[in-house]
């Protein structure tokens, strides 16, 4: 190929590779981690009080969202201290503290998709949630959440000025 035909390598391609391949981490450890608590918290029972289940996707959602933004945001600021990724163009976040974004993303998401998975509770199931549906829905609901956090804090984190 001749160089005026090649694709430009606008310096984005590692730090793109690099959201999608932490993204896709942290979905897989969320599901792993919501399937175990929601074992520790529901028990082999047969099926869950819906109440008990409503509560419990605030402590879920707020733990996915800080745990989906502090800790790939650390590795991603320690991957562009390193210079194994270049630091994304772009103005710096506006809450220059990684630890403050990620308890304000951690709010922010418990209102706004933890009153999306109480909604789907509330329209999908009755009175008590089978065990079954249960442990399927939190890893999916954790998944989730993850997915939309976890690029976004990544993002932010490559922006970050040293």
């Amino acid at each position: 190929m001749s160089a005026a035909i090649q694709p430009l390598d606008d310096g984005h391609s590692a730090s793109r590779a690099y959201v999608a391949r932490e993204t896709l981490v942290s979905v897989v450890i969320t599901m792993a981690i919501s399937a175990l608590m929601t074992w520790v918290v529901f028990g082999g029972g047969v099926a869950a009080e819906r109440r008990e289940v409503l509560l419990d996707f605030l402590p879920q959602t707020f733990m996915i969202a800080l745990m989906g933004s502090l800790v790939p945001g650390v590795m991603a600021r320690r991957q562009v201290r390193r210079r194994a990724l270049a630091r994304r163009a772009g103005p710096p976040p506006k809450l220059r503290s990684l630890t403050l974004r990620s308890f304000g993303a951690a709010m922010a998401s418990t209102l706004l998709f933890g009153a999306i998975g109480a909604a789907l509770v509330v329209a999908l199931f009755a009175e008590a949630v089978p065990i079954a549906s249960l442990f399927g829905f939190k890893c999916a609901y954790g998944g989730s959440v993850a997915l939309v956090v976890t690029p976004v804090a990544i993002r932010a984190a490559l922006r970050d000025r040293p």
